[in-house]
């Protein structure tokens, strides 16, 4: 079992806490979960999955395994901006170069292309 910690948006509240997370190895794979009394005894978050390539200037489609439930972005490049689209590449939010974007939300796939090619990115999703 691996110990990391992560904000966790309490249901209470509707605040966000910093929090022990773990990954539990279930029947299907590593789950990851809110443990402890900050989540009741803990709150199923997802299964992570991480998705990783280069954005090139021509938008390619990422289609996810299941409904996202919250996505971790991060522009790897030093100098590119990666830009992603939720609504099939009509619009696109700038991530600038060496920087992230956090968000829970559900997501069957998004829309990933830069500013120049070869813009490495890595996602984290929990599904």
């Amino acid at each position: 079992m691996a110990q990391i910690r992560g904000q966790y948006k309490n249901p209470i509240t509707g605040k966000y806490d910093w929090v022990p997370l773990e990954a539990v190895l279930d029947g299907s794979g590593y789950v990851l979960k809110v443990s402890g009394a900050a989540a009741g005894g803990g709150v199923t978050l997802g299964i992570p999955k991480h998705y990783n390539g280069d954005a090139d200037i021509i938008p390619v489609t990422i289609t996810f395994a299941s409904i996202t439930k919250s996505l971790f972005i991060e522009n790897l490049h030093l100098s590119n901006d990666l830009m992603i689209s939720f609504d099939g590449g009509i619009k696109f939010f700038v991530i600038p170069s060496g920087e992230s974007l956090g968000l829970d939300g559900e997501a069957t796939s998004i829309d990933v292309k830069a500013s120049a090619d070869t813009t490495p990115y890595q996602i984290l999703t929990t599904e």
